[in-house]
Formats: structure tokens, C-alpha cells, sequence
């Protein structure tokens, strides 16, 4: 699964409370809370979303260098967020 990352682009394609970058898992769990969400439910939602992005490999993209090392820092930093 591609992403604009790739691109120089690492806006999200849509915003929480306003924002489009450097959400925060505390964002999130007010986002599921303003959704009514259960906690319990929330935490499935987010681990069984980095179980399947945990599964894309961008090295497998026609990308190298900068473009590709940059979209993987950049996703290792989000997925510090959601797992921390």
C-alpha cells in the first residue's frame, strides 16, 4: 500500500480535532471516546490496524534512497506513537 509519504507528503488524508500531522495516541483515544467508542474496542481498532500495516513493505515499491528512507522513518516514528 503506498503512501504520500513516498511523495514528501506526510499529511494524513483526514484530520483529527484539526490536525493532519504529528497525531498522537492521545488524539486518537479522544477521537474513539468523541466516537463513543469503548475503550476496550478502540485498542482492538488500533492493534489489528498495525497488524495489517506491520504487513507493507515499502522496499518492495520502485523507490530508493531519501524518498524511501525518509516515508520509513517517518512511519517507525507513528508506529512508536501508536504502540507507546
Amino acid at each position: 500500500m503506498p503512501c504520500t509519504l513516498l511523495y514528501g507528503d506526510g499529511t494524513m488524508v483526514l484530520s483529527l480535532s484539526g490536525k493532519l500531522k504529528n497525531l498522537k495516541s492521545r488524539l486518537r483515544a479522544d477521537f474513539a471516546q468523541y466516537l463513543g467508542l469503548p475503550s476496550k474496542t478502540a485498542a482492538t481498532a488500533i492493534a489489528l490496524a498495525l497488524r495489517a500495516a506491520s504487513s507493507v513493505l515499502l522496499d518492495g515499491l520502485p523507490f530508493s534512497g531519501s524518498p524511501l528512507r525518509g516515508a520509513q522513518r517517518e512511519l517507525r516514528f507513528r508506529w512508536a506513537e501508536l504502540t507507546g
